[in-house]
Formats: structure tokens, sequence, C-alpha cells
């Protein structure tokens, strides 16, 4: 299929989704350019990007399981990141340079939106789903995230969990593992961890995905059911009753799946205060699992510094007021932050 026809595919099947009336009552010729005639409505476009993110995705899990020895080697957590192009050499690089250079490479997919133009060390899925879209692209890049997953781990059983986050997050993998290893087999359904309480002015309560989600085989096939067209419609719907909010809108597929949510302490999806990044360290705390909102380089490589640390990144000594404003410790390694300046510090001054 041509790119032209690929973009308008997409354009009216969101269309439809987002606003069913609208789409009933406006002319396909005022949708559509005119060399695109031929499409019978704009319901059949939606069905066709159903289609293309379906075919992308069996065909992103066969390259993975074409790899050599894909299956062996990596833990019970499969690492779904969402990213984008243009931020490929940014925050991607970023976190290939810390938390994700200590995971196999069999460990990690990439939700992107093309392929990098220079070659990188991870797999990175392209998206079916608009470009650059905080809200129609976002909402449709979560099913398809699900939906690969969920492929992936049926063909590789020995992956447990498929843990959702964003491109600018610090995640402390085994710590990560360790929490949902401790956590109580699934009942009837399957279950999920994230952190809870977020809402779209009052309804569609859900998840807060900030800092990310895990989720079991169980839940993501419950989700998906045998129609990853009907599934990526529900989530299209509710992004649109839940005022685009993509990680409400999918609670709500899970809830009438009848997954069990539960939280799971460590995930800081919000920037916080230096006070409270303190608290996050001391012993007796939850152990943190991630951190969301890491903006910058320095940011990214003194949390790492921080909980990765090497010989040669020794902690130079510094007054009292510097340690004060730049400086944290974790069992007993003490890291700084490069400056005082919000660009460099992973919590807000």
């Amino acid at each position: 299929m041509a790119q032209f026809d690929k973009g308008f595919i997409i354009m009216a099947a969101l269309i439809v989704v987002a606003c069913p009336r609208c789409a009933a009552v406006q002319p396909l010729y005022s949708l559509q350019p005119s060399s695109l005639a031929y499409m019978d409505s704009a319901q059949s476009s939606y069905l066709e990007l159903a289609a293309l993110i379906e075919a992308g995705a069996e065909a992103t899990a066969r390259k993975y399981f074409a790899s050599a020895n894909v299956t062996e080697g990596h833990g019970k957590v499969l690492y779904m990141v969402y990213s984008d192009s243009n931020f490929y050499k940014t925050r991607l690089d970023w976190i290939l340079q810390t938390w994700v250079a200590q995971l196999p490479s069999n460990s990690l997919m990439v939700i992107g939106d093309a392929a990098p133009k220079e070659p990188m060390a991870v797999n990175v899925h392209s998206t079916s789903c608009p470009a650059h879209s905080h809200w129609e692209g976002a909402c449709c890049k979560y099913a398809e995230a699900v939906i690969l997953a969920q492929k992936m781990m049926k063909k590789d059983r020995t992956f447990k969990w498929a843990y959702f986050v964003d491109d600018d997050a610090y995640v402390r993998t085994s710590a990560l593992e360790h929490a949902l290893d401790s956590q109580q087999p699934e009942g009837e359904h399957g279950v999920l961890f994230s952190n809870l309480g977020c809402a779209a002015h009052g309804k569609c309560h859900g998840m807060c995905c900030g800092g990310g989600y895990a989720a079991s085989f169980n839940a993501l096939t419950e989700a998906v059911g045998d129609s990853p067209e009907n599934f990526l419609q529900k989530q299209m719907n509710y992004c649109s009753d839940c005022e685009r909010w993509a990680d409400i809108a999918l609670t709500q597929v899970y809830k009438e799946q009848g997954t069990e949510m539960k939280p799971l302490a460590g995930l800081n999806g919000w920037k916080l205060s230096k006070s409270n990044f303190d608290k996050s360290l001391q012993v007796g705390q939850p152990e943190p699992l991630m951190y969301h909102y890491i903006g910058s380089w320095n940011q990214m490589d003194m949390l790492h510094r921080l909980f990765h640390p090497t010989p040669g990144q020794a902690t130079a000594s510094a007054d009292a007021d510097t340690q004060t404003r730049r400086c944290v410790e974790y069992r007993g390694n003490k890291q700084c932050a490069v400056s005082a300046t919000a660009a460099d510090s992973p919590w807000n001054p």
C-alpha cells in the first residue's frame, strides 16, 4: 500500500472512532483527496488501519524470533518502550547507554514511528499509528504495543510480564523484576501493576502510566481477545470518551475483561522535589523502581551513576551546601548532579 494511501486510512479511521456521528454525516469527499474516491466509507478505512497494525505486529514478531537464541538469556520481563523518531538521537540513545545496557537485547522492543536512519543496537517496531501525535497517535500506539507484546509473549512463554514505559524514564530493571516476582500468582483473570488513581475530570478512573505499567500475559490476551480490530476500536472509543488520555482509556478496556488492577510502590511517575527524591532513596522506603521525566543526558547519567556506579565515578568532595542541593546518596554511594539547575538534576530544584 502506498504511503499516501496509508496516511489517509489512518486519518479517516481515527475520525470514525473519535467522532462516529461526524463521520456518518460528513461526505467522504470532504475527508479525502480525489485520488482516493474509491474508499467506500471512513469505517472501511478504520478496518484497514486495524489490518495494518495487525500485519505490522506479526511482521515484527517474525523478525524478532528469526534471530538466533532470541528466547535465551533474558529475564521474565519484556520491556516495551514508547518512542518517536524525534527522540531517537536523544532520549532513546540515553537509555541505550544506561539502564537498557544492563539488559539482553532480546528483552526490549521500542515502539517507534520509523526505522532509525542510523544503526542502533535495539529492536524498533515502526508503528502504523499517526506519528508525532500525543492523542490519536498515543492512543493508537498504546493499543498497538499491547497487540505486539501479546504476540511476542505467546511465542515465548518464558516472558511472564510486559512492562510498558516511556523513553524518558530511568528504569531499575533488577529491582522491577524482583518486585514483580514477589507478587502473588494470578487469580481467575490477568493482573496489571501500575500507579492508580488518575481520571479525566472525575470520569474514566484508571492507571497513571507516567510510571509505566506491568501486565501479565493473561491480561494482554484477555484485552486483545480474538479480534485485535475490536480491541483497537474499544481503545480509540474510550480515548474519545476519556479526554484523549491513552493510559486512562486503556484502563477501561482492561476493566471490561475483569483484569485485576494493583498498585506497585516505587514507580515514580512524576518528577519529585529534591526532598522527596532524597526520601525515595532512604532505607525503609519502597525500593525505587523507576523515575520519569528524565529530560537530559546529565539527568540520566546521574541516575545511572547512582544505581550502577563504576570505580571511576567516585564523588568528589563538596561543601555542605553543594551536597544538599546537588547530591544524593543510595546505599553508601553518593553522586552529584553536574549543576543545581533543573536541566541537570533528575528532581525539581
